[in-house]
C-alpha cells in the first residue's frame, strides 16, 4: 500500500515539483558520500592492484563506482594514480569507461518502482543510526535514509506532474523533446544544471512513469544527460594538471562520439530501434509510452556499447591526447606533482598525495643534511651556493604543500583524516624550519668561514661531525613514518638516545670552552663560529624529536589510546628538550 500527496494547485505542484529535486540530489549526494565512507582507503588499493590491463581496468571501474555510486570519484582517484605513475594514461581510460558502467546501477535502482517504501528506507535508516556505536553501522543507516530520500523525491515529482501535464507549455515542451536536437539540448542542460546524471535521469523516470514520453523523447534525452555529465569534470579540470584534463577530455570524447553514433544508428534503424526498445520491458509495450525499465535499460546499453567501441582504441586514443595536451612549464621554481585539485573530493587520496609530496621534500632535505657540515667546515663558495638553492627549491615545494592542505581543511573530514592532515602540518612544517637551518643558516656560517679564512681544529672538527652525524640519523629516525607512507613504521626504526646526543654535545662544549680559556685571543673567533655551528645542528635534532613525538601521537590517537605521559611528565621532558 502507498501514500498519496495532494497537489491540487498549480503552485502546489510547482512547490512538489522543486521539493522532490531536492530530496533526489539531496539523497543521491549524502548516498555516496555514505558508501564512500563504508568503503574506505580499501577501494584506492583495489584500483591501484586490479589495473594491470585494459580489461581488468574496465571491470576494477565498474565494480568500484557500482560501489561508491559516484563515477566522479571513481575518476578523481584514477587521475590520482596516473599522477602517482600507478597507473597507466590507457589503464585509466578503461577505468573511466568502466565507471561509466558502474554508476548506470543507481538508474537501474531508481527505475523500480519502490516509492510506497521510501518511508520505510528512511525510518530504518535513521534506527540504525540511533542505536549504532560503530561508524560503519552509522554510514549504512546513511545509506538507507539517503535511498529512501531518492525514492521520495522521485514520488514527489511524479506525483506533482500530474497537475502540471495538463498545462499547455508543459504539454508543448513535452512533445518537442521528440526533436533530436531539443531532446539532447534538454538532457545535456538538467544533468549540467544538477551536476549528476543520474538525478537527471530520475527525474526523466518521473516524468515518464506518468505516460508523459514518447520512446523517442526518452533515447535523446538519455543522450543529452550522458553528454552533460562530463561538464563537471572538464570545469574541474581546468584547475588541475595535465593528467586530470586528458582523463575530462577522454570522458568527453566517449560520451559525444558515443552519442553521434546512436544518434546515426537510430536515424538509419528506427524501426528496428523501436521495437527493440519496446522488448526491453514487457509492460512497456503501450503503443510509443516509454517505462522507467526501458530507460534504464537504454541507459545502460548505452555506456556499455561506448566500452564495446572504445576500449580497443584506448592506446592510440591516449598517445592522441599527450600529443594534444602537452606538459606545461611548471610555476614554481619546483612543481609538485602529485597536489591535483581533482583529488581534493576524496580526502583519503588528497591525504596520500600531501604524503607523497612532503616525502619527497624530506628526502630532498635529507640529502643536504647528510653533507651540509662538510660543506659548512671545507666546502668551496659553489658548493655552500647548492645548499643555498636547494633550500629554496624545498621552499617552493613547502609553499605549494601548506596551500593544498589549507584547501583540503575546508572539506568535510572524518575524524581520523583530521588528525591526519594535522600530523602532516606540524611535520611539514618542521621539516621547513630543518630546511632553512640548512640552507639560511648554516649556509651564512659557511660563508663567514670563507671570508674569513677559518680553518677549524682537528678535535673541534671531530665533535662537530659527531653532533651532525647524530643529528642527520635522527633525521632519518624521524621523517620514517612520512616516507614510508605507513605511521607504524616509526616504532621499526632505530631512534637516536636522547641522553647519548646531550652526552655528545657536553662533550664537544667543554672542549671548546677548555680551548677558549687557554687562549682567549686567539680562540675567540673559532668559538663562535663552532659553536654556532653546534647550536645549528642541536635545534635540528629537537625539531625531529618533536615530528618522531608527532608521529607517536598519532599512532595511539588511532589506536583509540591515551597518550601515556601526563601533563607534568611531558612539561619536564619540554625543558629537557630545550637544554640539550
Amino acid at each position: 500500500m502507498g501514500f498519496d500527496i495532494q497537489t491540487d494547485t498549480l503552485p502546489h505542484a510547482f512547490m512538489g515539483v522543486l521539493g522532490g529535486i531536492t530530496f533526489l540530489l539531496y539523497g543521491l549526494d549524502k548516498m555516496t558520500s555514505s558508501f564512500k565512507a563504508l568503503a574506505g582507503g580499501k577501494l584506492k588499493f583495489i584500483l591501484a592492484k586490479l589495473t594491470t590491463n585494459r580489461f581488468s581496468s574496465l571491470c576494477t571501474g565498474a565494480g568500484v563506482t557500482a560501489i561508491v555510486q559516484s563515477s566522479a570519484a571513481t575518476t578523481v582517484m584514477v587521475v590520482g594514480f596516473i599522477s602517482a605513475k600507478l597507473v597507466t594514461l590507457p589503464q585509466s581510460l578503461a577505468v573511466i569507461l568502466g565507471a561509466d558502467i558502474g554508476t548506470t546501477l543507481t538508474v537501474q535502482l531508481i527505475a523500480f518502482r519502490l516509492s510506497q517504501y521510501a518511508l520505510i528506507f528512511i525510518i530504518l535508516g535513521f534506527l540504525i543510526k540511533a542505536i549504532s556505536k560503530s561508524e560503519s553501522m552509522w554510514n549504512i543507516g546513511r545509506v538507507f535514509m539517503a535511498i529512501g530520500m531518492v525514492f521520495f523525491g522521485i514520488f514527489m515529482i511524479s506525483e506533482s506532474m500530474v497537475i502540471l501535464q495538463n498545462l499547455d507549455y508543459v504539454q508543448d515542451t513535452l512533445s518537442h523533446i521528440s526533436n533530436p536536437l531539443t531532446g539532447i539540448i534538454v538532457g545535456f542542460a538538467i544533468t549540467a544544471l544538477m551536476q549528476s546524471s543520474a538525478a537527471a535521469l530520475a527525474i526523466v523516470i518521473a516524468i515518464a512513469d506518468q505516460g508523459l514520453l514518447s520512446i523517442s523523447g526518452a533515447f535523446y534525452l538519455i543522450l543529452g544527460c550522458n553528454m552533460g555529465t562530463c561538464l563537471t569534470a572538464i570545469i574541474a579540470s581546468t584547475k588541475s594538471n595535465q593528467d586530470g584534463q586528458r582523463a575530462a577530455a577522454a570522458h568527453a570524447f566517449f560520451k559525444f562520439s558515443g552519442a553521434f553514433f546512436f544518434l546515426v544508428t537510430y536515424a538509419v534503424f528506427k524501426d528496428h530501434f523501436l521495437l527493440g526498445i519496446g522488448a526491453l520491458d514487457s509492460n512497456g509495450a503501450n503503443a510509443d509510452a516509454v517505462t522507467p525499465r526501458q530507460i534504464a535499460h537504454m541507459h545502460t546499453i548505452f555506456n556499455i556499447t561506448l566500452a564495446v567501441l572504445f576500449l580497443p582504441f584506448i592506446n592510440p586514443i591516449a598517445e592522441a591526447l599527450t600529443k594534444i595536451i602537452k606538459t606545461k612549464k611548471p610555476k614554481w621554481r619546483l612543481q609538485a606533482k602529485y597536489l591535483d585539485t581533482f583529488l581534493l573530493d576524496t580526502p583519503g587520496l588528497a591525504l596520500n598525495a600531501i604524503r607523497i609530496e612532503t616525502s619527497l621534500m624530506s628526502n630532498r632535505i635529507k640529502r643536504i643534511l647528510k653533507n651540509s657540515c662538510q660543506i659548512v667546515l671545507d666546502g668551496e663558495i659553489d658548493q655552500l651556493n647548492k645548499l643555498r638553492n636547494e633550500e629554496k627549491n624545498v621552499d617552493a615545494l613547502y609553499k605549494q604543500i601548506v596551500y593544498y592542505m589549507t584547501q583540503l581543511s575546508s572539506q568535510n573530514l572524518t575524524r581520523d583524516e583530521s588528525r591526519q592532515l594535522i600530523w602532516l602540518m606540524n611535520s611539514v612544517n618542521r621539516l621547513e624550519i630543518i630546511s632553512d637551518l640548512i640552507g639560511e643558516e648554516l649556509y651564512q656560517i659557511g660563508q663567514k668561514r670563507q671570508k674569513k679564512g677559518h680553518e677549524f681544529n682537528k678535535t673541534a672538527r671531530n665533535h662537530i661531525l659527531k653532533i651532525a652525524d647524530a643529528s642527520y640519523k635522527a633525521f632519518k629516525y624521524s621523517t620514517k613514518a612520512v616516507e614510508s607512507f605507513e605511521v607504524e613504521l616509526a616504532r621499526n626504526a632505530k631512534p637516536v638516545d636522547k641522553a647519548e646526543f646531550k652526552r655528545t654535545l657536553d662533550r664537544a662544549h667543554k672542549y671548546l670552552t677548555k680551548r677558549l680559556i687557554s687562549n682567549v685571543t686567539v680562540e675567540i673567533n673559532d668559538y663562535s663560529i663552532e659553536t654556532d655551528i653546534i647550536d645549528k645542528y642541536q635545534r635540528i635534532f629537537f625539531h625531529c624529536r618533536k615530528i618522531t613525538k608527532d608521529s607517536l601521537k598519532l599512532i595511539e590517537e588511532r589506536a583509540g589510546k591515551k597518550p601515556k605521559k601526563n601533563l607534568e611528565a611531558e612539561i619536564v621532558d619540554e625543558i629537557l628538550d630545550a637544554n640539550i
